[in-house]
């Protein structure tokens, strides 16, 4: 997965969820309240095609855990 690339850590990726965070309560325009909410729609479906035996499987379901 591209945006996962070079991630090794739960805490590396602790970060980019706030930053979605921090951008759905900032007052920004809606557009992009609305991409970033397609961003984390995809990286979850992504997450739960992958196989369980792919290397970043846990990795990307702890931020798709942390994200809810």
């Amino acid at each position: 997965m591209f945006f996962a690339k070079g991630l090794q850590k739960t805490e590396e990726i602790e970060g980019w969820v706030l930053a979605a965070v921090k951008i759905w309560e900032a007052p920004v325009d809606i557009s992009v309240k609305i991409s970033t909410a397609n961003c984390m729609q995809k990286i979850t479906e992504v997450t739960f095609a992958m196989p369980a035996s792919d290397t970043d499987h846990a990795l990307m379901f702890n931020v798709v855990k942390s994200a809810l």
